[in-house]
């Protein structure tokens, strides 16, 4: 017997959850698995996929049984897997696949000064006083690496496809906010510039939207100085492009910068090492701590206070070494000080 009823659907997920839903139902599709005459319970999940799949498989799942569950033809499979989410059920599963998680992270490690020294090492022959139209494509891969360290690190997807707008005064911003805000078509986020305002990214389109809403990200004075570097060498059209990348291409790009920093650790770099390595490393060297600063480098990276838990890497457990060594080469003001508004949202 069940407290509520477990057979309807009574809140539609989330854009974002019925696109993974989507992606998860096409998956059995390609698999030759047919779930609509054949549902698919909990033993089925775990034959066909990862553990760290399991929820949102089984999500995926009921959302579609109870939508069509025209006189409760698959109550049975229903219960099977709303049964299948209950703790004692799915916490052994969520413990393997921790472990196998926390794994992932401890090899793809890497101290986060490192990072940036190099990035530093490269950045210095982009500020010499010439920059030729031959450039561009080098000078971008700069910019996007730059998006990604010189700001706490957010995802792939949102800086592969970016604006430049200048606007003339409040007035006119205020009027194309209003626009893209009911803008659903609008694929893009925005670097916008508006005279006696600091510049900032303007986030329309990023996973965690349906949280934080649409965000405004003040931009830090490096990162400023290099997108108009490559504005005033005239390599934004009138289309006010300066990103335009789709999903594969975008991490593509990212690859292929990052092998910069093979030479650190014999590893190649990607997003998901960056995030793990900010947090590790602001973490160990105490700045997160403060509650203040977790809840404004979250909101810039578009997570929540827990997330930042997973991306977490105790150090003694990547270097094999008890000793903890505080290093504020690079502190987290520099990342968080023209934000501070964010932490009394």
């Amino acid at each position: 017997m069940y407290l509520t009823d477990i057979y309807k659907i009574k809140k539609e997920p989330g854009k974002a959850s019925l696109q993974q839903y989507n992606y998860k139902l096409k998956q059995l599709d390609k698999l030759n698995i047919d779930y609509i005459n054949n549902p698919v319970g909990p033993d089925d999940i775990k034959k066909y996929f990862p553990i760290n799949s399991f929820v949102v498989v089984r999500n995926a799942l009921i959302y579609f049984y109870r939508k069509n569950n025209e006189n409760g033809k698959y109550n049975k499979i229903i219960e099977q897997l709303y049964d299948s989410g209950r703790k004692s059920n799915l916490l052994p599963m969520l413990e393997e696949a921790n472990k196998d998680r926390s794994t992932k992270k401890e090899t793809s490690f890497i101290e986060w000064d490192k990072i940036m020294d190099v990035y530093y090492e490269h950045a210095a022959k982009f500020n010499e006083p010439y920059i030729l139209k031959q450039n561009k494509n080098d000078y971008l891969n700069f910019l996007l690496l730059s998006a990604f360290l010189l700001m706490p690190p957010r995802r792939t997807k949102d800086y592969s496809r970016l604006k430049y707008h200048n606007f003339k005064n409040l007035d006119d911003f205020q009027t194309f906010l209003k626009y893209i805000v009911n803008d659903e078509s609008n694929t893009f986020n925005f670097f916008i510039k508006i005279p006696d305002v600091p510049p900032f990214f303007l986030f329309c389109v990023y996973k965690t939207k349906a949280t934080y809403g649409i965000q405004k990200i003040y931009v830090g004075q490096e990162l400023i100085n290099i997108i108009e570097k490559y504005n005033n060498n005239g390599f934004i059209g009138d289309d006010n492009i300066i990103t335009n990348f789709y999903g594969k291409k975008t991490r593509k790009r990212l690859y292929s910068i990052f092998d910069l920093y093979d030479n650190t650790k014999n590893k190649a770099i990607d997003i998901n090492t960056l995030r793990h390595s900010f947090i590790t490393y602001y973490k160990n060297n105490h700045e997160l701590f403060n509650k203040k600063n977790r809840k404004i480098v979250s909101i810039m990276m578009g997570h929540s206070d827990e997330l930042q838990g997973d991306y977490y890497v105790e150090r003694n457990k990547i270097l094999n070494n008890d000793t903890i060594v505080i290093n504020k080469k690079y502190p987290i003001e520099k990342y968080i000080e023209n934000n501070l508004k964010l932490a009394y949202k």
